[in-house]
């Protein structure tokens, strides 16, 4: 029997693309919450002392303040019940998309999204002269929602819990819904200009099909030295005893943490065991 046979490389979403959580989603969510109860226990007089040191302002990323392109994408504004929906959506798509992708490329898919909603929303104040805040979590979160409709467009979702909606027609709403408050609200709605332009990168993204992990730079290569070869060996039946063992510790490893987690000799130990149970 083939390791891909057994129990614990079986993937247990059986299909349904709400299952299976990754640690990246579960991180993202994590810094969400903290972001937001802070909000919430520093909040007195009408604002937050957790808004004014990480919301967007123009003015303030254009004198240095340059974190708060980032920083705005955490947490809530506005609404904490729109708060839950952005977890909502980022918990049972941002599970999938992590499978499809990896763990650090969806971190660095969620980054990319509020930086450059950060971006669009500073040339927007520059052309118009205005100094809206912005925070919130909904700009990363819409756009990984676009990502994962692009792949499983025809997959069905209960709207409000109640109504079978397939996914497109409930991102195409949420779209439509931000052209025409951006229209509505000039700059006011800066938000929604960040969410249309996290939205067109989404769709770049998915439509592409470039991986922003490659566009990262992996560091310096290391100089290595040539290994000796290693002696022949007779394959003895305590040797494949270990191996399997072996095999078992990382099939559980995959199963908890992802093949992501997966160590270079890991890997190797797993391509080895499958040749040998090939011939067998």
């Amino acid at each position: 029997m083939g390791f891909e046979d057994r129990d614990y490389y079986r993937s247990e979403t059986g299909g349904n693309f709400f299952a299976g959580a990754g640690s990246a989603v579960k991180g993202l969510i994590a810094v969400n919450l903290v972001v937001f109860l802070l909000q919430i226990l520093t909040t007195g007089g009408g604002t937050s002392k957790v808004d004014d040191a990480l919301a967007f302002f123009p003015d303030e990323v254009l004198h240095g303040e340059v974190w708060r392109l980032l920083t705005y994408g955490f947490g809530y504004g506005g609404s904490p019940l729109v708060f839950f929906f952005n977890m909502y959506f980022l918990w049972i798509f941002g599970k999938t998309v992590e499978e499809m992708h990896g763990t650090r490329e969806l971190v660095l898919f969620y980054v990319a999204a509020v930086l450059l909603g950060g971006a669009a929303c500073t040339i927007a104040a520059l052309l118009t002269g205005q100094n809206v805040s912005m925070m919130g979590s909904s700009v990363p979160s819409l756009a990984v929602t676009v990502v994962f409709a692009w792949h499983h467009p025809k997959q069905q979702i209960l709207l409000f819990f109640l109504i079978p909606v397939e996914i497109w027609i409930v991102v195409t709403f949420i779209v439509l819904m931000n052209f025409y408050n951006a229209a509505m609200s000039s700059f006011a709605g800066g938000l929604f200009i960040a969410e249309l332009t996290a939205v067109a990168f989404a769709l770049l993204y998915g439509w592409g099909g470039k991986r922003i992990e490659d566009l990262v730079p992996a560091g310096r290569p290391r100089l290595r030295m040539p290994k000796p070869k290693p002696k022949l060996r007779v394959f003895e039946p305590e040797q494949k005893v270990n191996l399997d063992r072996q095999v078992d510790e990382i099939l559980a490893k995959i199963h908890e943490q992802g093949e992501s987690s997966l160590t270079d000799r890991e890997r190797k130990t797993l391509q080895e065991a499958s040749r040998r149970y090939k011939k067998t």
